[in-house]
């Protein structure tokens, strides 16, 4: 022991006097010294590297000596030496001069970092990570001077710019700890996470490989177990208030699965499947228990809606079986009491309403719809100035017509309630219209010929196309995966309106920027006529170096940018170049197609050649409003392109693609429609079938009824309108008795467990689409029915005469044409009357002539008179014009001059197209 001291002493000591030398040497040096070994032995090609306020000033390396020397400025400097993987880093300070400067190195180890630092709960790396190499106390180890401090935080000296990130130097044949923290950005929140595990003596110069995932697998594994137990406290929450949850649960079970199988995979060491199905159940479990919270909130608000539309069919169904008012409310009241208590105890969303509120506002929908069932028929009477009944003075009678038809066939209208209940339910209970969250896929035919991978933004679409995130991180990330054999990256400009620059009056408006082996893998290179490809300079197309000007070698200037034109590409053989997509290489733009003066139509097309430029990756970064736009994959032979598109979709969120000679296969994280009961669809349009051959049956049963109704001074809207009233009398009851049997299905699937894999309908929505269900499928068998109500028409009767008094030759006769239009249609009937009478005008007797259409004013001229004087003496000049009676409803009237028996003949005329065009129109 004595010995081996004194021997480093006099090492130590004659190191000292030859750097003492060296120093009277080499005065013109500013810092000298030497490195040494832990047994005091000169080190060589040991870096020495300068850093003054965090920058690098200058690096030296040892010689055989072991000596270094750099000449500075006088100042404060910051020193670190590495000697490579064999030694631990080492750092010193020093203020002005320094010479003779001993660094005693220590043996050291190093750690291999393999894997990603990810979990399941975030498709972004880390923003940031910190890796400390502590002692058995816990303390970060500073043996050297430099603490044993790494990551993405530590720049300048406290970096070792010589080894990868992922290369983490430790104490040789001893213990240690390795500490990691990581930061994420999760939803809107930024969240740390650490890990820690201890390493064992490794001897000097040696390795130890670990592989991150053997621990940040067992965290992912707590997140999702995390997520489990919420949506099972969740499920059991739920069923309390007596939702029907077998869809919910079967998702639970799918994902339990999907962690069992992840940790089988952890126990094989397939870290990569693991994390997979860990994130596969998380994210139904997630998803899950958001589907769960937007049922509790629209359940919660939807019970309300629920309780007035069931008092609505309540009343209803009052109305149709009892005329006297007293008894009525008696009814209503009866029968609101029981459907309300039946929707109590079947609808979920009822138990998560304290009970007094729920009575409170059943006794309000009471009160308050018997309010207004009492001043129903009120609401709408309205008074007429002109002798007319107004249509909407005919809803009560309308209303109690379709009633009567009601009553008057029971059996008819039973069988149809029966029908459209039972529709109704089906619709309820066995369909379900959901959103899911998870891995969208779809295909396509072959796009090109290329086969691989590549990947975009995850939001990225053709009209709106969005940056990947690529840096330092990112490129190892890729670059580490097992399935990847090479990498190519295309940067791109976003589609602009107007070019980025001009140079020497030629327009740029797209520029690519590419890696070498992106160039070669497109074949660039196959397209050049002159020069290389570019490396520090730009490619130009062959028309752009006409117009321009410029040559190979000499400079194109692009604000403080000064590139040389590396080579000159073909333009016919650049646009013919294809993208891994199948799409062309050539840049896009924003193009306005419409005419000058005309608002502008923008559409996305492809530059011209002329107008694009080819540029190095690391040179287009300085370019704005430029980003990645796609990385595209070769991958390894043993590896499946799909499975590794899809692996990126799942696990970074990217819009990823697959490509082979067979197909073409994209992958996307985000939310797809799922959609259950298409089977249900043939059972549905029986039924709707069956409502049709009862209505057509109606039809013919009810047209005698029609005709009496018309002749009696219905108009066909009216007569219609009674139809409509009882689609909605019915639709109204069936959809109410259809909901809430759906509603006591679910109840009995539940008692008898029974998991249809339905997602429950408590939305005050799927109320509405009941009813509307109901009343569209009997409108469907009513339509033939509501085209015969314009068969006989009292206003359009042939019959009629004109007021004696009021014209003559002086003054126009004044005639009413019969007809009622909406404003919607003047248009349609003044051009059918148009047309009709310009068929008059070849007439070889009497003929129309002089015919004017102001369409501004809505008003038809013109004359009427005999051909021949053979023929007689009939001559009429006539005016056709609207007249707006109210907001909804217009009239026709015409104006003529001439002698009365001729007027009487030309309105004739008038009122005959007028037929027609009724006719026409419930055709």
């Amino acid at each position: 022991m004595r010995r081996k001291g004194f021997r480093q002493y006099a090492l130590f000591t004659l190191a000292y006097i030859v750097i003492l030398f060296f120093g009277y040497g080499v005065a013109s040096a500013d810092i000298d010294g030497m490195i040494l070994d832990p047994d005091g032995q000169p080190v060589e090609m040991a870096n020495v590297t300068f850093f003054r306020d965090f920058l690098r000033i200058g690096v030296v390396s040892t010689d055989a000596s072991g000596l270094f020397s750099m000449e500075l400025d006088e100042g404060y400097y910051v020193c670190q030496v590495n000697a490579g993987l064999d030694y631990l880093p080492s750092m010193f300070r020093v203020n002005g001069s320094v010479s003779g400067k001993l660094v005693s190195l220590q043996h050291g180890a190093y750690i291999d970092l393999k894997g990603d630092l990810q979990y399941i709960d975030s498709e972004v790396l880390p923003l940031q990570v910190e890796i400390f190499i502590k002692d058995s106390n816990g303390a970060v180890i500073n043996s050297t001077g430099f603490p044993l401090k790494f990551g993405t935080n530590y720049q300048g000296f406290n970096k070792i710019f010589e080894i990868p990130l992922n290369i983490i130097p430790i104490p040789a044949d001893k213990s240690s700890t390795v500490s990691i923290n990581s930061t994420y950005l999760i939803a809107t929140r930024v969240v740390t996470r650490g890990l820690e595990f201890d390493i064992g003596p490794i001897g000097a110069g040696e390795s130890n490989i670990i592989d991150l995932r053997f621990y940040t697998l067992l965290t992912s594994e707590r997140i999702s177990r995390s997520s489990q137990e919420a949506l099972e406290s969740r499920l059991a929450e739920m069923e309390g208030y007596g939702f029907y949850l077998a869809r919910q649960e079967t998702a639970l079970t799918t994902g339990v699965r999907q962690i069992d199988e992840a940790k089988g995979y952890y126990d094989d060491s397939e870290y990569a499947k693991s994390f997979d199905s860990l994130k596969r159940g998380y994210i139904l479990f997630v998803h899950t228990n958001a589907e769960l919270d937007a049922m509790y909130r629209e359940a919660s608000f939807s019970v309300f809606v629920l309780m007035g539309f069931l008092a609505v069919s309540s009343f209803i169904l009052g109305y149709l079986v009892i005329d006297e008012p007293i008894s009525r409310v008696i009814v209503d009241m009866v029968v609101y009491t029981i459907s309300l208590t039946f929707f109590y105890f079947t609808y979920p969303g009822s138990r998560t309403i304290p009970l007094n509120i729920f009575a409170l506002v059943a006794m309000g929908f009471l009160l308050g719809f018997t309010v207004i069932g009492r001043f129903f028929p009120d609401i709408f009477r309205i008074g007429s100035s002109d002798g007319r009944v107004h249509t909407r003075n005919l809803v009560a009678p309308i209303f109690n017509l379709a009633k009567r038809s009601l009553r008057k066939r029971k059996l008819r209208f039973l069988l149809t309630l029966i029908s459209l209940t039972l529709l109704v339910m089906s619709f309820v209970t066995l369909t379900s219209f959901s959103e899911g969250y998870g891995v969208v896929t779809g295909s396509s035919q072959p796009k090109s010929s290329w086969n691989g991978v590549f990947i975009r933004d995850g939001s990225w679409v053709k009209y709106d196309p969005t940056f990947l995130s690529y840096d330092t991180p990112e490129e190892e990330w890729l670059l580490n995966q097992d399935e990847v054999q090479s990498l190519y990256v295309k940067a791109e400009n976003l589609p602009l309106r107007g070019p980025m620059f001009t140079f020497n009056g030629v327009q740029v408006y797209g520029v690519i920027g590419g890696t070498v082996t992106e160039f070669d893998n497109i074949g660039l290179g196959e397209v050049l006529i002159s020069g290389s490809l570019p490396l520090h300079g730009v490619l130009i197309s062959e028309s752009f170096s006409e117009e321009s000007s410029i040559q190979l070698g000499e400079h194109v200037s692009y604000g403080g940018l000064s590139l040389p034109v590396d080579g000159i590409f073909e333009d016919s053989a650049f646009s013919r170049l294809r993208d891994l997509d199948g799409t062309p290489y050539l840049s896009e733009k924003w193009v306005n197609i419409s005419p000058e003066g005309e608002n502008p139509t923008w559409v996305i097309e492809e530059v011209e050649t002329s107008e694009q430029m080819i540029i190095n990756l690391d040179t287009i970064s300085s370019f704005p409003l430029v980003g990645v736009r796609r990385i595209g994959f070769s991958l390894e032979s043993s590896f499946s392109g799909d499975e590794f598109a899809e692996r990126l979709a799942l696990e970074r969120g990217y819009l990823a693609y697959s490509s082979t000679d067979e197909s073409f296969m994209f992958y996307r994280l985000g939310n797809y429609f799922e959609g259950k009961g298409a089977s249900l669809i043939i059972p549905w349009v029986i039924v709707v079938l069956n409502v049709v051959v009862t209505m057509l049956n109606s039809m013919f049963e009810r047209r005698k009824e029609i005709e009496i109704l018309s002749s009696v001074g219905l108009n066909p809207a009216q007569v219609s309108a009674i139809f409509v009233a009882e689609a909605t009398i019915t639709g109204f009851i069936a959809g109410g008795l259809g909901y809430l049997a759906g509603l006591g299905v679910y109840k009995g699937l539940a008692y008898l467990n029974i998991g249809l894999q339905v997602h429950q309908k408590v939305s005050a929505v799927w109320s509405l689409a009941s009813i509307g269900l109901a009343i569209s499928a009997i409108l469907t068998g009513a339509y033939a029915a509501l085209r015969n109500s314009t068969v006989i028409t009292p206003s359009l009767m042939r019959r009629w005469q004109i007021d004696k008094s009021s014209g003559g030759f002086d003054k126009p006769w004044k005639l009413r044409i019969p007809v009622i239009l909406e404003p919607e249609e003047v248009d349609l009937y003044l051009g059918f009357m148009e047309e009709q009478l310009q068929r008059l005008t070849t007439h070889p007797i009497e003929m129309t002539s002089r015919i004017k259409f102001n369409k501004d004013e809505r008003r038809i001229t013109f004359i009427y008179r005999s051909v021949q004087a053979s023929t007689g003496t009939l001559y009429t000049k006539n005016e056709i014009k609207i007249v707006r009676s109210d907001e909804s409803e217009c009239t026709v009237e015409m104006d003529s001059i001439g002698d009365s028996s001729y007027v009487h003949v030309v309105g004739s005329i008038v009122r005959r197209i007028t037929l027609d065009y009724t006719s026409m129109k419930s055709d």
